[in-house]
This record gives structure tokens, C-alpha cells and sequence, in this order.
């Protein structure tokens, strides 16, 4: 016959194996979840992309749904970025490394002035790991529409507001370089 202390390991395993058990199903769920989330992400932000709405792409927007009468978040390539940005999360999206094309590509190629613009007024004061890259970004949109002293002040406040950001500030320098006296 078992004594009651020879119960109390076996016990203790079956605790820990259910408790582990607990922790990769949560896993499992939320994996499940950034996935799906993923999907419908990107169809979003292609769907933007296609109809030659940059901005929303790379950002989403919001619509008022009327049948359900409320808000519906549509999501860009940033949000499916920062879905996947945890080091802990594993196995990664696959498609991530089309997602960094297309966010620079929009950056760097489809993006107007005015939505730099918003985009930089939007931002300002919050966390965007784009801001400094759009910033320079709409100080060469601006030489390129011909107003380079606006550009060139755009330029100059890179070093104040992104110190920590050498590659950027190297940029914004040779920027100014370009646009002469």
C-alpha cells in the first residue's frame, strides 16, 4: 500500500505537467490569435495599398460600420510589424521580411507630401519606430516641391529630436548637403 508521502511527488508532477500544459495552450491561443489577426492585417493593408491609399496601408484607419454600429479598426503594415516584434514570439510570420519591404517602399516611394505631413503630425510625441524615417522623408519632399529653407529646417531639427539615431542623422546632414545655401 502507498504511503501518503510516496503520493505527494507524483502529485507534484501531475501539478506541474498540468501547469505547463496550461501555459502552452495559452501560447498556442494567443499564437493563434497574432496569426489571424496577421491575415486579416495584411488583406487590409493590400486592399489600401491597391486602391493607392499609402497612408492607410502602412497605418490602417477606422470605419464606422453601420450594420454592427460601431468602429472597425483596419490594420497597415506597421501594426502587422508590431504584432510580431516580441523576441518572444515563435514561431515568427513568414511574410514579415515583405512586410519591412513594403513599409520602406511606401516610406521611401508612394508616400505624398501631405500624408508625410499627417503622418508626422500624428506621431509627434508618441512611440513610432517611423517617425524619424517619414521626417526626413517629408524634409526631401519638400526640396523636391522646390522649398528647400523648409526642408532644411526640417533637416536641422532631426539631430534634436532623434539623437539617438546616427544612420538617420547621417542622412538628414547629407540631405542638407544637397540642398546648398
Amino acid at each position: 500500500m502507498e504511503t501518503a508521502t510516496a503520493k505527494r511527488p507524483r502529485r507534484y508532477g501531475l501539478y506541474l505537467a498540468l501547469a505547463f500544459l496550461l501555459v502552452v495552450l495559452t501560447y498556442v491561443l494567443a499564437w493563434n490569435r497574432a496569426n489571424n489577426l496577421t491575415s486579416r492585417f495584411l488583406a487590409e493593408a493590400q486592399a489600401s495599398y491597391q486602391q493607392g491609399r499609402y497612408l492607410e496601408a502602412l497605418v490602417g484607419y477606422e470605419s464606422f460600420d453601420q450594420r454592427r454600429n460601431r468602429h472597425v479598426y483596419h490594420g497597415g503594415y506597421i501594426q502587422i510589424e508590431a504584432i510580431w516584434d516580441d523576441a518572444y514570439a515563435w514561431p515568427r510570420y513568414k511574410g514579415l521580411k515583405e512586410v519591412h519591404s513594403k513599409i520602406e517602399e511606401i516610406i521611401q516611394h508612394k508616400l505624398t507630401l501631405e500624408e508625410a505631413e499627417s503622418f508626422v503630425q500624428t506621431y509627434t510625441g508618441k512611440k513610432n519606430p517611423y517617425l524619424g524615417p517619414v521626417f526626413v522623408r517629408l524634409g526631401e519632399l519638400y526640396a523636391q516641391r522646390g522649398d528647400k529653407q523648409t526642408a532644411k529646417e526640417l533637416l536641422m531639427e532631426v539631430r534634436d529630436l532623434f539623437p539617438s539615431d546616427k544612420d538617420l542623422i547621417a542622412k538628414a546632414e547629407a540631405l542638407i548637403k544637397t540642398l546648398g545655401e
